[in-house]
């Protein structure tokens, strides 16, 4: 732990969401990245069963250790690329000075699509689970995949109990987190890129995905709560 230095964010009032995306209905999650705001890595995630049990203190330290070695190799350190930096405030419209909430984020962003006439069902389906794909990862090493699930897209596209997410959709995955992020990412339908190790081996699968393989239990979410279940 001493080789990070650890920044603690309790509300999201001025936090740049084009920065640190993730999945605001968490009741916690953390983010790696270095002083050039490269992100090594995600930590968190929840389902509609439990707010804890895709976490455990050994599955941050895996995490923690991958970053480690990735910080080594110089994965981060491309020249910083200029951004514009997109304060919450200026996602949507915020009232008042209090402290805006991670879940109000989600809510905000909704509204203001509506606003706008771009609102479409399919933001409801964030952050999807791995299981939508067939795959159950591992708790306490979350890119190692300890079963796939029958009929699945994972399936007919050959992964197998013990291979190791290397990238999803061009993302690094170090963590269950990682693998939600590189999900919400991905399109509504079509084809996935996955990366994976084998052994020894590299490998690549493609991934068919069908529409409606985002769509998930959403009751659990804060900011789902004057939502319709579609």
């Amino acid at each position: 732990m001493e080789q990070f230095i650890c920044v603690r964010i309790l509300q999201m009032n001025g936090v740049d969401i084009g920065l640190f995306q993730f999945d605001y209905d968490l009741t916690w999650a953390a983010f790696f990245l270095n002083a050039q705001e490269h992100i090594y890595s995600r930590y968190g995630g929840r389902d509609a069963e439990d707010a804890e049990r895709r976490m455990s203190l050994a599955g941050l330290k895996y995490t923690m250790r991958l970053v480690l070695a990735a910080h080594r190799s110089g994965e981060g350190n491309a020249p910083m690329q200029e951004r514009p930096i997109l304060p919450v405030e200026k996602a949507f419209p915020v009232k008042g000075k209090g402290c805006l909430h991670c879940h109000q984020v989600y809510e905000g962003l909704r509204k203001e699509a509506r606003r706008q006439g771009t609102f479409r069902v399919e933001m409801l389906w964030v952050y999807p689970l791995p299981e939508n794909i067939g795959l159950v990862l591992e708790i306490d090493a979350g890119n190692r995949v300890q079963r796939v699930l029958p009929r699945s897209p994972a399936e007919q596209a050959g992964l197998q109990a013990g291979d190791i997410l290397v990238r999803i959709h061009g993302v690094p995955i170090r963590s269950q987190a990682d693998c939600m992020y590189a999900l919400h990412l991905a399109p509504q339908q079509g084809e996935l890129t996955l990366q994976f190790q084998r052994g020894q081996q590299l490998r690549k699968a493609v991934l068919c995905l069908p529409y409606g393989w985002k769509k998930s239990d959403y009751s659990w979410r804060p900011s789902m709560r004057k939502e319709k279940q579609y």
